[in-house]
């Protein structure tokens, strides 16, 4: 009885240790990502766009053309797309912004001119105050609003100069499609020189969770793409009814922040509601209100099923890996850090290290899910 006490101490400490490991490791993933990231980004890149494309390229290959041949026409046809709309936000896109750029001064004033109606009204109702508590609220009031301001300027700037930097990016995404196109090129030699790295036993292990971690990587890119281009279309719609002057590069922006934490696209129709509403254009504030309602009802209401149905991770788990992911490599952590929380999974359920412990324990069911 009491050898198999033991027997049964020394199974659950080796796997405590072994889970142990595995999450400092991905803890380690993460800090080595934020460190090397900026140096490694156009493989990365590569990679990303490789692993997008492969199901395109195996089936052009079914219908007879070779892989170099499927790969370029499959290049070729995306390039098409990709350089379309980048030439059309680039000149839409930047005009708008520009634009913008020249309209938010104007809202600033009417915004100063209501907190002084406001200041004036409370002067009235709280005369009795000195006028040095009045003056230092009136600055107060009027400081915060002037870095309302200028975080505003700030980001349409941002947004002109990121959308006349484009052609910048030209050498990163060259380097990133050569890589892609090697990567696709090589994969099953790239592969097996992989496994002949691994310890014994680890090939079909890491197999298994490298398609673990490509099929929910697959499945997180479906459904943010998915969100994105509704949150966008509704967007871009609403808008054109409201103020068609804006509707692309605003529409663009109310639909790519609202996977963003928390306040979603409000931090873009917020500001903008209360700009509208301070100018007396309380038409132009009920119709963007109305905008910001739908789009968080259409958005909430899809994401749950189309998360859980292309993630198969729990709401816990993917949670506890967008707060990691956050606070080590930034935004971009909010995607990577459930991507590994799957890998975690995957690599505890294939008992990684069961080859390198020569222990005889108790093996747990491949169909458990030990993450919430």
């Amino acid at each position: 009885m009491r050898i198999q006490f033991n027997s049964d101490l020394k199974q659950y400490l080796l796997r405590l240790v072994e889970v142990v490991i595995l999450f400092l490791s991905v803890l380690v993933v993460l800090w080595l990502s934020s460190k090397i990231l900026t140096y490694v980004l156009p493989f990365a890149l590569g990679l990303i766009i490789a692993v997008l494309l492969f199901p395109i390229v195996r089936y052009l290959e079914k219908w007879g053309l070779s892989r170099r041949l499927a790969i370029v026409m499959t290049f070729i046809i995306v390039l098409m797309i990709i350089f379309g709309l980048i030439g059309y936000l680039t000149v839409q896109g930047t005009q708008e912004a520009i634009s913008l750029s020249q309209a938010i001064p104007n809202t600033y004033v009417h915004f100063s001119a209501w907190v002084t109606n406001w200041l004036e009204r409370g002067m009235i109702v709280y005369g009795h105050l000195s006028p040095k508590i009045v003056s230092a609220i009136q600055s107060s009031v009027f400081a915060m609003v002037d870095q309302v301001r200028q975080i505003l300027l700030n980001l349409v700037s941002s947004l002109v100069i990121g959308l006349e930097g484009l052609p910048n990016m030209l050498i990163i995404v060259v380097i990133s499609l050569l890589a892609s196109y090697f990567y696709m090129v090589q994969k099953e030699s790239l592969t097996d020189g992989i496994v002949r790295l691994l310890p014994p036993g680890w090939g079909p292990k890491l197999g298994s969770v490298a398609t673990d971690v490509l099929r929910a990587f697959v499945g997180l890119t479906r459904a943010q793409v998915i969100l994105i281009m509704v949150s966008t279309v509704i967007s871009i719609i609403g808008l054109l009814v409201i103020d068609p002057r804006y509707a692309l590069i605003l529409g663009l922006l109310i639909g790519l922040t609202g996977w963003f934490p928390v306040v979603g696209s409000g931090i873009i129709t917020i500001p903008w509601i209360i700009g509208a509403y301070t100018a007396k254009h309380f038409g132009i504030a009920i119709e963007v209100a109305v905008l910001q309602i739908i789009v968080s009802v259409v958005r909430h209401s899809i994401e749950p099923k189309l998360m859980a149905s292309n993630m198969e991770l729990g709401t816990l788990s993917a949670l506890f890996g967008m707060y990691v992911g956050l606070t080590t490599i930034g935004v971009i952590g909010l995607v990577i850090g459930p991507l590994l929380m799957i890998a975690l999974r995957s690599l505890i359920k294939a008992r990684m290290f069961v080859d390198l412990v020569s222990v005889e324990r108790k093996m747990i069911s491949q169909d458990e899910d030990p993450l919430p």
